[in-house]
């Protein structure tokens, strides 16, 4: 007697086959797609909070620091761009500072930058990277001369609105 020869696989066990690795690759796509849609998104996230972490980290010092404070640019450190607030004081190592935050138009858009001036050099860091508009700052009385606190309104590209406030040492 002869065996038939029972090799391979039978239609009904590759038909179940091809159906499990299409739900499979279905699953696996959906979570692709869905992840790469959210990707841009989370990016733009992320380098928002970045922005405002660098902003505050360096506008409550400058301002806890400022002996004056005033919207226009002090002669003694020339500036590019449009000025939001200029913050000056005398540092014991440094000499006369003087911090200027600007509206800079860049292309693609705006960008605060916070202009250093200190012991005859000056220095530029990009605080805000896509910047949509910044309000004018906000004193108690005014903000010129030498306040008690300072805020001011900015608004990402995306339309992200925060506020930097913060109050001078002694105050």
């Amino acid at each position: 007697m002869t065996r038939l020869n029972d090799d391979g696989f039978t239609l009904v066990e590759l038909t179940m086959s091809i159906l499990i690795m299409s739900v499979i690759v279905v699953v696996i796509g959906g979570a692709l797609i869905f992840g790469l849609k959210t990707f841009g998104l989370t990016s733009q996230r992320l380098s928002e909070s970045h922005d405002l972490q660098l902003a505050a980290s360096y506008f409550a010092p400058d301002v806890a620091s400022a002996k004056t404070v005033s919207v226009v640019a002090d002669p003694s450190c020339p500036v590019s761009g449009s000025v939001v607030l200029t913050l000056a004081w005398t540092d014991p190592t440094a000499g006369n500072v003087v911090v200027s935050y600007l509206s800079q138009t860049i292309t693609g858009g705006k960008q605060l930058v916070r202009h250093l001036c200190a012991a005859g050099t000056a220095a530029d860091v990009v605080v805000v990277h896509a910047l949509g508009t910044v309000g004018s700052p906000v004193c108690p009385t005014s903000c010129s001369g030498t306040p008690t606190s300072t805020s001011v309104s900015l608004t990402e590209a995306d339309g992200y609105p925060y506020t930097l406030a913060a109050s001078r040492r002694g105050s």
